[in-house]
């Protein structure tokens, strides 16, 4: 299992000790991340970092504990490669590789013959609000990923790569096509940006991480297959999986999970549809095949009482007061909406009379609430029955009759005698 972090080595390991230790350069240059390839039956450990080349290390079991220097790299790499530094790796079977680097360019390489395929410049928007500094810092690419079940239809004009971008974007390219973008949208509600992107292995579902913990599916199935694509891909679900940035999200389809990690120091797994099963390193011990063991439908304590979980409203941001009655052409409108087969009918007299019954100030909510009822009072394609013709009269104060019955024709009065009988010992 190659790992890389901080530092200018890259180690292999195994369940019982460190077998291999690479190093790139005699500079101390930075391991952004590494990936573990066959070619031509040969193993191979890839590292790229801020010395901006691919480091191919081979992977023999001939000889332990030694440090090893890269293979030479490819002609391509020096002459045409990187210009920034390479942040991400990501390789399709049986030949292709891909690299991103910090100012935007994706580069498809041939591992066979160390040549560029394609050569790929995420877009940026221009808007007054980026100035040029911000523009460079959000144009790195920092995750990309193969469709592998599309790449292996040659010639189709199919999205089959997928990387983040600037301003909260994923992209989706063609590796077959004249124009190469085939699609973008913003997984993000907040318009985040995207951390960390992972797909299931049938390339069904896209799962993307952004910078506030949250995590969002889609479903690409149908999606960016031709044409390039206007619309977003179908939403399917989403949830906090953690208090910041969530730095890699894997989805090992074999057992229906999808594990998180993230910069405030948690690994987490979850299901596939968001349910909440343990962070690694608590104290109750959790078993993936078996839902009881589960923490769902509990969600981390630090997310339930963090400020940006709290849902968004217009009475809590102080934007609206909490009582607020809507006139009557809004609930019109909003009745219309919610019903969308039928239409509203309000013939003069039904509104006239309406008003005629509640246009007095002093009118209590339950008035407000009833007048609501009967102005969105749907379509009826049958005559109105008698109740409907029933008119609707509010008693807003009745005093009663607090005044002694005359019982003088019983011949004697039954309350005083009763309280008399009572009085007496």
């Amino acid at each position: 299992m190659p790992t890389n972090g901080k530092q200018v080595c890259l180690s292999a390991t195994c369940f019982s000790a460190v077998v291999f230790l690479f190093s790139a350069e005699d500079k101390c240059e930075e391991i952004c991340d590494c990936t573990y390839v066959e070619v031509n039956r040969n193993k191979y450990i890839i590292s790229v970092g801020w010395d901006r080349k691919i480091n191919m290390f081979y992977d023999s079991t001939d000889n332990f504990y030694h440090l090893q220097k890269p293979q030479a790299h490819w002609q391509d790499d020096l002459s045409l490669g990187h210009k920034e530094d390479i942040l991400c790796i990501a390789q399709c079977p049986p030949t292709l590789l891909a690299t991103s680097s910090y100012d935007g360019e994706i580069i498809v390489w041939n591992m066979i013959s160390g040549r560029i395929r394609h050569k790929f410049h995420t877009p940026v928007l221009t808007s007054s609000v980026y100035t040029k500094t911000s523009q460079a810092v959000e144009a790195s690419v920092t995750q990309v990923l193969f469709l592998k079940t599309r790449v292996m239809k040659y010639e189709s004009a199919a999205s089959s790569l997928i990387s983040n971008g600037p301003q909260g974007y994923v992209h989706f390219w063609s590796l077959f096509s004249e124009d190469p973008l085939v699609a973008s949208f913003t997984p993000s509600r907040e318009k985040s940006m995207i951390s960390s992107i992972a797909v299931t292995a049938d390339d069904s579902y896209l799962y993307a991480a952004d910078k506030d913990g949250n995590v969002y599916v889609h479903d690409i199935k149908e999606y960016a297959l031709q044409d390039p694509e206007q619309e977003t891909p179908k939403y399917v679900n989403h949830w906090r999986a953690h208090i910041n940035l969530i730095l890699s999200l894997e989805v090992i389809d074999e057992d229906n999970i999808l594990l998180s990690c993230s910069v405030d120091h948690t690994v987490r797994l979850w299901s596939l549809a968001g349910e909440y099963i343990g962070t690694f390193g608590q104290a109750e011990p959790w078993d993936i095949f078996t839902p009881a063991s589960w923490k769902h439908p509990m969600v981390p304590y630090e997310i339930l009482i963090d400020p940006q979980s709290m849902p968004t409203h217009p009475v809590l941001e102080g934007e609206s007061p909490g009582l607020q009655i809507t006139d009557k052409d809004e609930n019109i409108q909003d009745t219309a909406n919610c019903h969308p087969r039928f239409s509203q009918v309000i013939s003069e007299g039904m509104e006239e009379e309406i008003n005629k019954q509640f246009s007095t100030e002093a009118s209590s909510r339950r008035l407000k609430h009833e007048r609501s009822k009967l102005l969105n009072r749907l379509a009826s394609h049958r005559k109105p029955n008698t109740y409907h013709t029933i008119n609707y009269y509010e008693i807003d104060s009745f005093p009663g009759n607090s005044k002694k019955p005359d019982l003088s024709i019983l011949g004697t009065d039954i309350f005083s005698a009763h309280y008399q009988a009572v009085a007496e010992p």
